[in-house]
């Protein structure tokens, strides 16, 4: 795991990279309007904490399934991360995959009731 970094050109608007700057360096909670680029945020914030902990994962929660699904296209066409290492976790997923996907995993985006069910 090294060396990811953002792929696709994008230009982020500077509320986005004050408030990334910030999550980067410390416990952050956003919270915007849909539409104004969360999930961009997220995706720089991820990327650069893989840059700093190259050996550690990203689980990325939010309450649906379509909500993780977009955040793991997002990571699928905005960065380097192997496709393979972006997986999500659903209801659907059968219990003896997702230990596999937890394990092999970089970034990983799973509903909050997955990862509680999941725990053991």
């Amino acid at each position: 795991m090294a060396g990811y970094k953002i792929t696709a050109p994008f230009e982020p608007r500077e509320y986005q990279n004050v408030i990334a700057e910030k999550a980067v360096n410390q416990n952050t909670l956003v919270v915007l309007p849909t539409g104004m680029g969360k999930t961009l945020i997220g995706v720089m914030v991820g990327i650069e904490r893989l840059k700093k902990y190259p050996e550690s994962k990203i689980m990325i929660m939010a309450p649906t399934r379509p909500l993780n699904s977009q955040h793991t296209k997002s990571f699928n066409k905005l960065t380097s991360v192997p496709k393979d290492g972006i997986v999500l976790i659903t209801g659907r997923t059968k219990p003896e995959k997702r230990a596999q996907l937890y394990r092999d995993g970089i970034i990983i985006a799973a509903t909050p009731q997955c990862v509680r069910n999941d725990k053991s």
